[in-house]
């Protein structure tokens, strides 16, 4: 390895460093296998859900169905924290909303994957509660790799992450008396 490949190798790790310091503070935990009694809606625009992605690498490329992947992810996840989590067009009666989206990059170089998930939880009469954020990683062997696995995957970390800062939120308990 050259001085400069290593001197470029070094600062990309300490710009790394500093971002994950740069991250903030974490939620508090809910405990794992409580469950929020609430009844909670995932909406998703019809863009947005039909959404496919192309990513390229070397001399090959695919696409995948990133809406429906984000769709998923966030009904799983969310439903590991409520009680009653539905999509928008079959839910009848909920406490809040909430409205996901997903973006992903796969990063070559680096053999990464990188998949942010953001869900704005609204009450019934549209009232914005909070925005939730949180960008999750994989390893990409590629060429090598299961891809839907790699983004069902990652997605789910993230949205796992988001529906934990929800949980942690003291919004749950604005949701929770609007109703």
């Amino acid at each position: 390895m050259s001085h400069t490949q290593a001197m470029l190798k070094t600062s990309i790790f300490a710009i790394l460093l500093v971002l994950v310091g740069c991250a903030g503070p974490q939620p508090a935990n809910v405990p794992t296998g409580s469950k929020i009694e609430a009844r909670v809606a995932i909406s998703m625009t019809p863009e947005e859900r039909s959404q496919k992605t192309r990513l390229d690498y070397y001399q090959r490329g695919i696409w995948f169905p990133e809406g429906e992947i984000v769709r998923e992810a966030a009904l799983t996840q969310f439903s590991n924290r409520f009680t009653n989590v539905t999509p928008r067009d079959k839910a009848e009666d909920f406490h809040a909303v909430v409205e996901v989206e997903g973006d992903s990059i796969l990063n070559p170089l680096f053999s990464t994957y990188y998949a942010t998930a953001t869900a704005r939880a609204y009450l019934p009469d549209g009232k914005l509660l909070g925005t939730y954020r949180a960008t999750a990683s994989s390893y990409a062997n590629i060429g090598n790799v299961e891809y839907d696995k790699l983004y069902q995957d990652t997605y789910g970390r993230a949205f796992a992450e988001v529906a934990q800062q929800f949980a942690a939120s003291d919004e749950i308990k604005t949701m929770k008396e609007a109703k």
